[in-house]
């Protein structure tokens, strides 16, 4: 039933499907054919080929020509317009470097939106058998290093709803309820998290909270590697090291850019205090 403004539950449920349908165009699938999207979505081919023509029409997709389609150049716009208001400039990247090439393993730097861990930037260590994961991507934020850390910046309330979400969609059952809680607490009493092959096994994280000169965060910085040469990392030196980098990040004014516009869990801004020049 539709109700307020004539045809807006139809108007949101159709950017809803168009919305959903780009997100079924991946680095490992860049071109999809009509019978795919409308598989994989659950729509009528009908309806799929009518979202189609409409995202075409506004350069959000193009047609391969081969009965493929593949996203537009209005894509590629917008994800520049994205890359430049949060993702962190290259005095971070370079703060990064230097944090890599002296533990000579993989750092990075990542934020909390939509429930999910988004990684910013990344620095791959020299060793063999890294495991990284690429700038841009997402990853659970309840059973990583970086995510429980961002997780330890949320209220009470907003960590209950934060679960309860996480119930909702299966990522967590009852008994683990509470043992989240509880492990958010000891991050928070802690200020860093270590995930050992917990999100994917035979990998060892470590992440400190980056903090802006108002104490208050939502950037993690990690370190990762595999679990053999992460072992003699876990010292209060290299945990110590962590927070002397990310102290350096929350407080140089070079930085605050990001700081301040990092988008929080729930897809907002947090807009922090920043420092004078």
């Amino acid at each position: 039933m539709r109700t307020g403004v004539a045809g807006s539950s139809y108007t949101v449920q159709a950017i809803g499907r168009a919305v959903n349908l780009l997100r079924h165009f991946t680095p490992l699938a860049p071109e999809r054919t009509l019978t795919d999207l409308s598989r994989e979505s659950g729509l009528p081919k009908s309806t799929t080929h009518r979202l189609l023509q409409s995202l075409a029409e506004g350069g959000l997709i193009e047609s391969s020509g081969n009965g493929t389609y593949r996203l537009g150049h209005e894509v590629l716009r917008l994800g520049n317009v994205i890359q430049r208001q949060m993702w962190p400039e290259d005095a971070v990247f370079r703060t990064m470097r230097d944090l890599s090439v002296r533990l000579d393993e993989t750092v990075g730097l990542a934020t909390l939106v939509n429930d999910q861990v988004l990684i910013l930037e990344q620095v791959e260590g020299s060793g063999p058998f890294r495991r990284a994961y690429s700038v841009g991507a997402r990853v659970p934020a309840h059973i990583t290093a970086s995510g429980l850390v961002l997780l330890s910046a949320l209220s009470p309330g907003e960590l209950a709803h934060f679960i309860a979400r996480q119930r909702a969609a299966g990522s967590l059952d009852v008994s683990e309820e509470a043992a989240l809680a509880r492990e958010v607490e000891a991050v928070r009493g802690a200020g860093h998290a270590l995930d050992k092959g917990k999100h994917i096994p035979g990998l060892t994280c470590i992440a400190v909270p980056v903090r802006t000169p108002a104490g208050s965060f939502t950037l993690a910085l990690a370190i990762s590697g595999p679990a053999e040469r992460m072992s003699p990392l876990l010292d209060r030196k290299t945990i110590g090291l962590l927070h002397e980098v990310a102290r350096g990040l929350g407080q140089a004014p070079a930085h605050t850019r990001l700081l301040c516009h990092a988008p929080h869990e729930d897809g907002t801004r947090v807009h922090a205090a920043e420092p004078p020049l």
